[in-house]
């Protein structure tokens, strides 16, 4: 329970501080400690499965939660939702993705079957950034929708971090 209100309060205080980041793959912030005091009870609350699959997420940071790094400069990584199927797709910097996902919209549990994606090779930084975000993606455990960011937990504290982005038609 408390690593769980650990990954809740890292959360707020990600998706607060999320506009002060920087690029480049360097880190962007230290989200703990900044909103310990915050009175947002989000255990158990519920994630709108139209909410998810109403946009393209677009992810902003990723990494351990209490040093999260933005993307390296001239990427982009995003992911979609088709709950109806089930299913994920995205980009992940240099690759397309795709997998199975089962999400508990009451409590926002949720996990990845396993991912597939094309192989191309885009060399360094982005392979290590790509790198990283799926292995982050096929160990999450649980999301919260809040102000507008999906944050997903993952295994041994890493965290991916998404804004919104265009409507899925």
């Amino acid at each position: 329970m408390r690593t769980f209100v650990r990954y809740i309060l890292t959360a707020i205080a990600a998706v607060g501080l999320l506009a002060g980041c920087a690029v480049g793959g360097e880190p962007v912030i230290d989200p703990l400690g900044t909103q310990e005091d915050s009175s947002k009870e989000a255990e158990n609350m519920p994630v709108s499965q139209e909410e998810l699959a109403s946009v393209v997420w677009s992810l902003l940071a990723y990494g351990q939660a209490e040093d999260l790094q933005s993307l390296a400069p001239d990427t982009e990584v995003t992911l979609q939702f088709d709950t109806a199927a089930g299913q994920i797709n995205g980009f992940s910097s240099c690759n397309r993705y795709f997998g199975g996902a089962s999400i508990d919209p009451e409590n926002g549990s949720l996990a990845f079957g396993p991912i597939g994606m094309t192989r191309m090779s885009c060399g360094s930084p982005i392979n290590e950034q790509e790198a990283v975000y799926i292995a982050i993606l096929q160990t999450a455990e649980r999301l919260v929708i809040e102000d507008e960011r999906l944050v997903v937990f993952a295994a041994d504290d890493q965290v991916l971090v998404f804004s919104p982005g265009p409507a899925v038609e």
